[in-house]
Parts: C-alpha cells; structure tokens; sequence
C-alpha cells in the first residue's frame, strides 16, 4: 500500500513543529539578529571551566579524594558505610557523600588560600544540605603524603584522611 505524498509532507511538518516547540519550551530560542540557537535567561547550564574560574594554583590539587567509613550496625543488624568523594577536574570541582542516611552532591567553588583548599558550595546537585550557596562546606590540605578533609565547622570530629589518585 503506498502512502499519499501529502501525507509524508504532512508528518514531516508536524514533526518540524513538534522539534521547535519543544526547543521553545525548553528555554532554547533563537536570539535577536542570529540564527543560532541561546539558552534562555531561565535555563540551568552545567558547570563549565569559564564559570568555576580554575586558576593555576588548583593544577596541583586535581584528582580524586575518597573515604569510606563503617560506623557499626543499624537497628536490624546491617553495616552502616558512608562514602565520601572529592573531585577535582580542570573545569570543576564536586563533592558527594552516599551511603547510611547519607545522599547529597554539590558542585562546589575550589580556593586556594595557601597549602589549603578550600571548598564553597555553588549549588547542591542532588540530595539535601543545609548548606547555602557560596558557604564554606569544608577544606582540604596535606600533611606530608597524607591529605585531610575537614567538616568541622559542619560536622563534628577530627578531619578525615583522604585516599588519593592523580587524573
């Protein structure tokens, strides 16, 4: 059975429609003297290396931080683990926790303040946090081979030490 040409057309052009309003919608429109598509005012961007302003300082601080803690057992007898995870790229920063009543990511604003890293949240990504933008969620530093991660004006207890791999 073959199908009428008007009809091809006629999917064709509603599809067209379809793909343009949903470009709309989405916050992506056309701007004013260019063809090309801009996100709009209202639509969230990902991080980008021109929006967390790496500088050279942080070159030295890139990789991977992770902690795994065990602290004992639930009510029902099952182990109780937390991970927590730094990471450093060259064109952003996370920091995450996952595990017993524990879920969050936040994309965070690294800053050197001399052999200290210091972590300020941008945005919370995923989970929940009492945390407002731009606050301090925590500061890494090195002693030695070794480097440490306090929580302390968040969380209380001695700084936690980080295991460590390079990008």
């Amino acid at each position: 059975m073959e199908k009428h040409p008007y009809i091809i057309r006629g999917l064709v052009w509603v599809n067209a429609l379809v793909l343009l309003l949903c470009l709309y919608f989405l916050g992506c429109r056309p701007s004013s003297g260019s063809q090309e598509l801009q996100p709009a005012d209202t639509l969230e961007v990902a991080p980008t290396a021109i929006e967390t302003r790496m500088d050279s300082a942080i070159v030295p601080w890139l990789g991977s931080y992770g902690y795994e803690r065990e602290d004992g057992r639930d009510p029902v007898g099952a182990q109780i683990i937390i991970t927590y995870s730094i990471t450093i790229g060259r064109d952003s920063c996370f920091y995450g926790g996952i595990g017993y009543q524990t879920y969050f990511k936040m994309w965070v604003q690294p800053e050197v303040d001399g052999d200290t890293l210091r972590l300020k949240l941008r945005k919370l990504l995923e989970g929940d946090s009492n945390h407002e933008p731009s606050v301090e969620v925590g500061k890494l530093y090195r002693e030695g081979s070794k480097f440490w991660f306090d929580r302390t004006p968040y969380e209380f207890g001695d700084p936690i030490q980080m295991d460590y791999s390079k990008f």
